[in-house]
């Protein structure tokens, strides 16, 4: 079990930081799409626009599968109800995450919760890798 806990631990700072680094991503897609559009009628081919969010897309998927697996993680290792509804709520927005970008694609209006459920992800990871860090120093 002490392995699983300690596998867990590292994979929520991972988690975090990796959500960091989608929050950037992000933001890289947005400016380079802006910065191809920088005056009135100039044009931004689909594989253009593609190509500032790869990045942004790639590492989003990464992140659910990442997310899913450390909450199996937390469930193998038998955190306890206390612990484990951070995982479980952090799974449930991170699938959502997919569900509202999917949304987004097709209704504009609806891509306005992807984004706020970006702040979810990242306050609950953060959340998540504090109290599985704070429970070490705790017991240790």
């Amino acid at each position: 079990m002490s392995v699983l806990r300690t596998i867990y631990r590292y994979g929520t700072a991972v988690v975090f930081v990796a959500v960091l680094v989608q929050i950037g991503a992000a933001g890289y897609g947005a400016f380079d799409t802006a910065n191809h559009l920088k005056d009135k009628g100039d044009t931004y081919n689909h594989e253009g626009f593609e190509d500032a969010w790869n990045f942004h897309t790639g590492l989003g998927w990464i992140l659910v599968y990442a997310i899913l697996i450390l909450l199996l993680l937390g469930l193998a290792a038998r955190l306890g109800r206390p612990m484990i509804w951070l995982p479980v709520a952090l799974a449930v927005a991170g699938v959502l995450q997919v569900v509202f970008a999917f949304l987004g694609e097709d209704h504009p209006a609806a891509g306005f919760l992807h984004p706020l459920d970006a702040l979810a992800i990242f306050a609950l990871s953060g959340a998540t890798a504090h109290r599985a860090w704070r429970r070490v120093r705790a017991i240790g």
